[in-house]
């Protein structure tokens, strides 16, 4: 009789090995991964992965089917029509700013900025073309545009050719050298650029100076720009397009206008051996969107003459390093040396003013605060190296008319000329009434003798700067007077007219304003015997009797005078100065 065995129990060696548990015999799902307790985690980074990949593909290649679709349009346009024209055809180019950044030996180098944008709803011909460049255009998104070489053709502003075949409207004034740039060419999305561009083979230097006197002058300035545009992506060309815009700088064409005349704002007079030394800064506020850094630079300076269209040298000027900034009010310093002056100042104009001088019209715009043409003209002799030898060919050619304008007139604040005025030392001399040699009535009435000492405070501008070494004297005056009765505040009533017809000595003294520091010129002079018509006898009796009771009467003197005056550069005649204060008579 046999006994059975116990069963023994199995071991892991037994037992295959995908079959076996854990160390401590604990059950297990050997075909299900093992739980690590963070599966939400390990599905995020599989998508992270996945976006990863599809964003690398999109990056990749996207471009490339871009470039594909423009090389189909290519292909498949090639044999019809000039594709490049058309996708040009919707390129628009505003420039806001055009600045000189520097002179140099063969031309000028300018930044310019401005923006650029494709509106491809402009595109001729089939709409399907136009949606198919689109389509092309939002993958690739931007195009590479190559260093090209073009030309800036000037409308000609002075052609005068009446044959239509014979006219040009444009000329060939420079060559434009561009930098490399990218361009965004998705539909109505702005390219913002801001390249320097060298400028080169000027055509004709009179048309670079016709630019700049446009720019001076603030007028519109029409130009084309032509050139070839070579177009890639990635390094795969898109080939060579020709380009052309048409633009105009200053399209209101403003000109000068009152808000943008010169203005003197300081000017420094200072004697030197044989003439006069002149430093001035003048202002204007320039209103155009070009910017420059003008060198030192020298120009001769004409005033008009006795017509609006004659000029008359004055002397030669430099002006010092400016930097012309847009849309803003720009400060000048000129300095100069005068000599002498042209004797074509005091010459006697013809016509309605052959009493005046061209200086006389000069003073008189001066102090009336009129318009005074300046005419500056670059001049032939330069400082050695202070600017190029192809701009210094061209500024004798430049000729700029500039309106100046003196903010000041015979009634405005602190611009009178005459400050005071005295008469002292009044006595009237009444000859008898001259009998009638016919009988039978009186004579006729004899004209009043003025004898009086007469005391002129004058205060020049304080701009001028005037000191008391120009040794600046009135020799000799003469001119008309009228005298007003001052009876109110208000009122005043003629009475007499002074005629002054021969040239009286004067003596000239200077002093000091107690106020602002200004120098003032203290003119006198005396009346003998000048003769006085009497216009208002009875208010002339009044002004009498008020001398004789009181001593003295108020009056109002306006007067024209001419004056003799010796400067550094000579003695002048200036005619017609308006005078004008209020004082008393006294005995």
């Amino acid at each position: 009789m046999s006994i059975p065995l116990a069963e023994s129990e199995p071991t892991n060696s037994n037992i295959p090995r995908a079959f076996r548990g854990s160390a401590d015999n604990s059950e297990t799902t050997p075909l299900l991964p093992e739980y690590t307790g963070d599966t939400t985690n390990s599905l995020s980074k599989r998508c992270r992965g996945a976006r990863y990949y599809f964003s690398v593909f999109i990056r990749r290649y996207l471009p490339l089917l871009g470039v594909a679709i423009l090389a189909l349009v290519v292909l498949v346009q090639t044999a019809s029509v000039n594709w490049g024209q058309e996708f040009f055809n919707g390129t628009i180019v505003n420039i806001d700013n055009v600045g000189f950044e520097q002179f140099t030996e063969n031309g000028v180098s300018l930044r310019v900025r401005g923006n650029i944008h494709i509106n491809y709803t402009l595109i001729d011909h089939a709409s399907y073309r136009s949606w198919a460049l689109r389509l092309g255009a939002y993958p690739l998104h931007s195009l590479t545009v190559g260093r090209s070489e073009s030309v800036l053709e000037l409308k000609n502003y002075n052609n005068k050719a009446t044959d239509k075949d014979d006219r040009q409207d444009y000329s060939h004034a420079v060559t434009a050298h561009l930098p490399q740039f990218d361009v965004n060419i998705r539909h109505n999305e702005t390219t913002h650029f801001d390249l320097v561009t060298n400028l080169t083979d000027f055509g004709n230097p009179s048309l670079l100076a016709t630019i700049v006197k446009r720019i001076l002058a603030q007028k519109e300035i029409e130009f084309k720009y032509k050139t070839q545009l070579r177009l890639s992506k990635m390094g795969i060309p898109f080939g060579s397009w020709p380009f052309t815009v048409q633009a105009v700088v200053n399209p209101e064409n403003l000109g000068f206008s009152d808000s943008k005349l010169l203005r003197l704002e300081q000017l420094q007079l200072e004697k030197v051996s044989g003439g006069l030394g002149v430093s001035a800064a003048v202002s204007t506020f320039y209103n155009l969107s070009v910017s420059a850094d003008i060198p030192q630079i020298m120009w001769d300076m004409y005033l008009a003459g006795c017509g609006d269209d004659e000029f008359i040298y004055v002397a030669r000027v430099e002006n010092s390093p400016i930097q012309l900034q847009p849309y803003k009010s720009n400060e000048i310093q000129v300095y100069s040396y005068v000599q002498q002056l042209d004797p074509a100042f005091s010459q006697h104009c013809t016509g309605e003013n052959a009493n005046h001088t061209a200086l006389d019209q000069l003073v008189q715009k001066y102090f009336s605060g009129d318009v005074i043409n300046v005419q500056v003209r670059g001049s032939d002799v330069q400082k050695p190296g202070a600017v190029p030898d192809w701009m210094a060919q061209v500024l004798p050619l430049l000729h700029v008319d500039i309106p100046f304008r003196f903010d000041r007139g015979p009634d405005g604040d602190d611009q009178k000329l005459v400050r005071e005025v005295e008469l002292s030392n009044f006595r009237l001399i009444i000859p008898p009434r001259n009998k009638n040699p016919f009988g039978g009535g009186p004579g006729q009435q004899p004209i009043p003798k003025l004898n009086a000492h007469i005391r002129a405070t004058l205060q020049p501008p304080g701009e001028l700067n005037l000191t008391k070494d120009l040794d600046l004297t009135i020799d000799y005056a003469r001119g008309l007077a009228d005298l007003y009765y001052r009876t109110t505040s208000t009122i005043c009533r003629k009475f007499a007219v002074v005629d002054i017809r021969d040239w009286l000595p004067c003596t000239t003294d200077t002093a000091k304003d107690p106020e602002t520091g200004n120098l003032r010129y203290i003119v006198e002079f005396d009346l003998v015997n000048v003769p006085m018509n009497v216009t208002d006898e009875s208010t002339f009796s009044e002004v009498a009797r008020q001398i004789f009771l009181k001593g003295s009467a108020p009056i109002l003197l306006q007067a024209q005078i001419d004056a003799d005056v010796a400067t550094p550069l000579g003695s002048f005649v200036f005619s017609d100065i308006h005078i004008e204060g209020e004082t008393l008579i006294k005995t």
